[in-house]
């Protein structure tokens, strides 16, 4: 009995430079089992389901895709949530959203007593336990470049765990902007806090065309955050 539903990283050995690409981004895929989008941008012949998963990832507007494993036909849609319908046929492939702001390069507006502790790159770094931090100023802020362009899903923000409550609630009036330059940019979501210990916030940011996320706090203020995940195709 087959699942109707698993996830596949496809690590390769053929097509060494997009493979390369894969693995290094570690592109993941959700299978639908004899299914079939509804609607497609771009046809093609492809050797096989993983060259047909090659394609999708190599192009910016696709977000999910179909193959027919006996006429190898490839069929590419830009919907990351499409519309199916049942097809004995057909194996469907949906794009995974995923963190694309762990490691990248990331500023901030100051660093707390010049600390390498208090570093924007501590946002990014995978770790709970650490966190960036500016000095008291007017409109602090947090910048990190996605490095490429990508459509977003939801942004998530990690509050820094403290036993002092003056400390989490610094987290307040916050702004996340998002845009394709860093003078671009357009609200994703409003924060109005103030943030608990540890506390995780989740933003729903459906948004095209993205490099920069940016965090500032309205008003005078420090920001600190623990971390900050964007997930996005």
């Amino acid at each position: 009995m087959f699942l109707q539903r698993w996830k596949l990283l496809f690590y390769l050995t053929a097509l060494p430079d997009i493979v390369a690409s894969l693995k290094s981004n570690q592109q993941a895929f959700s299978i639908e089992i004899n299914k079939i989008i509804l609607s497609h941008h771009t046809s093609s012949v492809d050797s096989s389901i993983i060259a047909c998963a090659v394609s999708c990832f190599t192009d910016y507007n696709c977000c999910s895709a179909s193959y027919n494993e006996d006429s190898k036909v490839c069929l590419l849609g830009n919907q990351c949530s499409p519309v199916m319908e049942d097809s004995t046929s057909f194996k469907t492939l949906t794009k995974q959203p995923r963190d694309v702001a762990y490691g990248k390069s990331a500023k901030q507006s100051s660093v707390f007593r010049n600390l390498s502790t208090n570093i924007a790159s501590r946002a990014v770094d995978g770790d709970l336990n650490t966190w960036m931090h500016t000095e008291t100023e007017y409109m602090p802020f947090w910048i990190v470049d996605l490095e490429k362009i990508y459509k977003i899903k939801q942004i998530e923000v990690f509050n820094r765990k403290s036993f002092h409550k003056f400390v989490v609630e610094r987290l307040h009036d916050l702004d996340i902007t998002v845009g394709a330059t860093e003078n671009e940019l357009k609200l994703c979501a409003h924060y109005v806090g103030p943030s608990e210990n540890g506390e995780h916030l989740v933003f729903q940011c459906k948004q095209e065309d993205i490099r920069y996320v940016k965090l500032m706090i309205n008003g005078t203020e420090i920001l600190h955050v623990a971390e900050v995940k964007v997930y996005a195709w």
